[in-house]
C-alpha cells in the first residue's frame, strides 16, 4: 500500500487489508499513519526521510523573505497602481536572531542558509546537541529571544500544540513565525490571537491544522462530517488567510522537480527491498 501525507492510514482504513505487510509513504512524516495499529499487526512503514533537506529549507527562506520584505503587499500595490514606499518598508535579515525548533536534515540546512545571511542561529532539539555555528538553548530561551522562529520538527503525540497560548506569551513582541513542518505544532486559535494583538508581527505557514479542508475544494470533504473542533479550526484558518500579516501556501515546500524524483526513486527502492 502506498500513499502520501494526504492519505489517511488509520485502523478503520487498514482493517479490511488482512494480508497487508507494508505501507510505503511518499513523505518524511508518518503522523498520518496509525503507528500503534501497524505495530500490533506487524505492518512495516517505509518512509522517505532525506529527500527534501535543501528543498524545504530553501522554501523556508522563500517564505521568510516574502514576509520580511512584504512582497505580497508590493505586488498588490503595483497591480492597483497605488505604490506607497512607506508602507513597504521591510527589515534586514543580517543581525537578526533566528530560533530553529528541530535541527534535523531540514533544520540543519536552514541553519546554514541563515548563517550565510549573517544571522545569529539558536536551536532547540532534544536529540541533537552540536552543530557548527549554532547555539543550542532551552525552548523557553529560544522563544524569548528569537526575532524569527521556524519549525522543523515532526508532529508527535508529545508536541501537539507545541506553540500554544503560553508559548506565544514567552515570545518577543513583533516576532516572525515560519512553519514548513506540520500544522499540529501550532494552536491555531492561539496563533490567531497572537497575530491579532501584534505579538506575532507576521506568520508564513505552508501547513495548517485541518489543511485538507483548507487546501481542497469544499466539495471534497463534506462540511457536515467535521466535528465542532474541526469547524472552529477551519474558520480560524479562513480568518488567518484574510490577514495581511499572514502568508499561507498549500503545503508546497516539498514540491520541486528534483525532490519529486527523489521521492519516487526512494519509494521504489523501499518497495524493492521488501522480502
Amino acid at each position: 500500500m502506498s500513499g502520501g501525507v494526504g492519505s489517511v492510514f488509520n485502523a478503520e482504513t487498514l482493517a479490511p487489508f488482512k494480508k497487508l505487510k507494508a505501507i510505503a509513504t511518499r513523505s518524511t512524516g508518518i503522523d498520518h499513519i496509525d503507528l500503534a495499529y501497524c505495530r500490533k499487526n506487524k505492518i512495516k512503514i517505509l518512509s522517505v526521510p532525506h529527500y527534501g533537506a535543501a528543498t524545504v529549507a530553501e522554501f523556508t527562506f522563500t517564505l521568510l523573505l516574502s514576509l520580511i520584505r512584504k512582497l505580497a503587499d508590493g505586488r498588490e500595490m503595483l497591480a492597483e497602481l497605488r505604490v506607497q514606499q512607506s508602507a513597504l518598508s521591510g527589515m534586514d535579515l543580517a543581525g537578526k536572531t533566528i530560533g530553529l525548533i528541530g535541527l534535523g536534515d531540514i533544520g540543519g540546512r536552514v541553519a546554514q542558509i541563515a548563517q550565510a545571511f549573517g544571522m545569529k542561529v539558536l536551536a532547540y532539539d532534544p536529540y541533537i546537541k552540536k552543530k557548527a555555528g549554532v547555539k543550542f538553548v532551552t525552548l523557553d530561551m529560544l522563544l524569548s529571544v528569537s526575532d524569527i522562529i521556524s519549525l522543523h520538527c515532526p508532529a508527535t503525540c508529545d508536541n501537539q500544540f507545541l506553540l500554544n497560548a503560553e508559548a506565544f506569551k514567552k515570545m518577543k513582541t513583533g516576532v516572525l513565525l515560519i512553519n514548513t513542518a506540520r500544522g499540529q505544532l501550532i494552536d491555531t486559535e492561539a496563533l490567531y490571537e497572537a497575530v491579532l494583538t501584534k505579538k506575532v508581527l507576521g506568520a508564513a505557514l505552508d501547513v495548517a491544522m485541518e489543511e485538507f479542508f483548507l487546501f481542497s475544494s469544499p466539495f471534497v470533504k463534506d462540511v457536515r462530517s467535521l466535528s465542532k473542533e474541526e469547524l472552529e479550526v477551519a474558520f480560524l484558518n479562513q480568518k488567518l488567510l484574510q490577514m495581511e500579516e499572514v502568508i499561507m501556501t498549500p503545503h508546497m515546500a516539498f514540491n520541486t522537480q528534483e525532490a519529486i524524483y527523489r521521492i519516487l526513486q526512494t519509494t521504489l527502492q523501499n518497495i524493492k527491498k521488501l522480502p
